[in-house]
C-alpha cells in the first residue's frame, strides 16, 4: 500500500514527510547530482542545481509484499520529471514487472503535478541482449506511454552504472 500522504507530500513546495514517516522522503531541495545505490549499482543524475526529491519506494513509501523497485526522483520544473528507479542483479524481467507495478500504483498520484513526464531505469548486473522484445519490458513501456502525454521510448537499462544529465533525459 502507498503511503497515504504522499499525494500531498509530492508537491514542491512541501519540504518534508507530512507524517515524519522514516525511510520514505530521502531528499527534497536542490542539489547538483542525485545518487541511488545499492549493492554495488548506481544511478547518478546530473541536474544542475534544480529543485528535486528522492524516494525510497521498497521499504519506505511502500511497506508491503507487492512488486515495487527501489528509487524515485521526482525533478521540479517546467517539465516535472518523475523517475523510476530500480538496482537488480540479473533478473532485468523482474526489474521490468517490479517498474512497471510500482508505475501503475504510484503514477495516477501526480494529479497535483501539471506538465509531467515518467521515466523508467534498470541498472543492473550485467547487459541482457533482446530486453526489448519481451513481454515485461513492452508492457512496462505501454504504462509509460499510458501516463506521458506522446508514445516513446522513456526506459533506459544500463549494467552496474547509470550516469546521466537532466538536459539528456
Amino acid at each position: 500500500m502507498v503511503c497515504s500522504d504522499f499525494s500531498q507530500c509530492q508537491i514542491e513546495n512541501v519540504d518534508n514527510c507530512l507524517i515524519r514517516k522514516k525511510g520514505c522522503l530521502g531528499f527534497k531541495g536542490k542539489c547538483s547530482i542525485v545518487k541511488c545505490e545499492e549493492n554495488r549499482k548506481v544511478y547518478r543524475l546530473a541536474t544542475g542545481e534544480a529543485k528535486v526529491a528522492k524516494y525510497h519506494i521498497d521499504g519506505g513509501m511502500i511497506n508491503d509484499t507487492t512488486k515495487k523497485c527501489d528509487f524515485m526522483i521526482i525533478v521540479y520544473g517546467d517539465e516535472n520529471k518523475i523517475i523510476f528507479v530500480e538496482l537488480k542483479g540479473k533478473d532485468t524481467n523482474h526489474a521490468c514487472d517490479q517498474l512497471k507495478s510500482t508505475i501503475d500504483l504510484i503514477g495516477k498520484k501526480f494529479t497535483n503535478l501539471k506538465n509531467k513526464y515518467f521515466y523508467a531505469r534498470i541498472v543492473n548486473t550485467k547487459s541482457v541482449p533482446g530486453i526489448k522484445v519481451t513481454s515485461h519490458y513492452k508492457q512496462l513501456r505501454v504504462s509509460l506511454n499510458l501516463l506521458n502525454s506522446k508514445n516513446g521510448d522513456y526506459i533506459k537499462i544500463s549494467s552496474r552504472e547509470l550516469n546521466e544529465s537532466l538536459s539528456n533525459i
